[in-house]
């Protein structure tokens, strides 16, 4: 799933970079690792978001075994990409 993340925020911003390209000349090269290492961390930073979501959807849930509201991170299947 993280790597799906990454491809999305990998072309989000390069088309921002692809709009920007012109007016940065050269610098495009410097610009394009810093926009890799961005991608990645907002990958990362939408998969934490989601997986706090998804945990806040079931925490309050009883378990259908025992009917306790101690669910573990490993229970749940994710959002399945």
């Amino acid at each position: 799933m993280i790597f799906v993340l990454a491809g999305v925020a990998w072309g989000i911003l390069m088309s921002l970079l692809h709009f920007y390209a012109r007016s940065l000349g050269w610098w495009w090269l410097v610009a394009a690792p810093a926009l890799l290492v961005a991608a990645l961390a907002g990958a990362w930073l939408l998969h934490e978001l989601l997986a706090g979501i998804e945990w806040l959807m079931f925490c309050f849930r009883r378990c259908p075994c025992c009917l306790s509201r101690r669910w573990s991170w490993g229970f749940t299947q994710g959002f399945g990409l």
